[in-house]
């Protein structure tokens, strides 16, 4: 084998190696999507936010945890979804469809 052949192989190997480094992640990730309780690390990657914020949630106590050996903490994952979906935004098309609510106040220069 000359340089050139040696160069092209190396390449083909490199490409063939990053290809298996995908497939290992999407692998791993079909897993992850399968485990019902997560770490704080993975609510973590989950969420997109830092473990120190998840920390501080569970320690507030505004999602439930498991810590069934004292120490590590587990979130279950219906439980998070279900602190996700506990706070919606409301989208401008139902703003719209909604009548807008109009108060009664006593106005300070109105007769009596």
């Amino acid at each position: 084998m000359n340089q050139t052949e040696i160069e092209t192989t190396l390449n083909e190997l490199k490409k063939e190696v990053q290809l298996i480094k995908e497939r290992i992640k999407q692998m791993e990730y079909k897993l992850y999507l399968k485990k019902r309780y997560l770490t704080i690390k993975e609510v973590s990657d989950y969420t997109g936010y830092t473990e120190s914020t998840i920390y501080h949630l569970t320690g507030r106590k505004k999602i439930r945890y498991h810590k069934p050996n004292g120490k590590t903490i587990l979130i279950h994952r219906k439980d998070l979804e279900k602190w996700i979906e506990a706070h919606p935004v409301e989208i401008l098309d139902e703003l719209r469809t909604k009548p807008f609510p109009i108060t009664k106040q006593a106005s300070s220069n109105q007769k009596k």
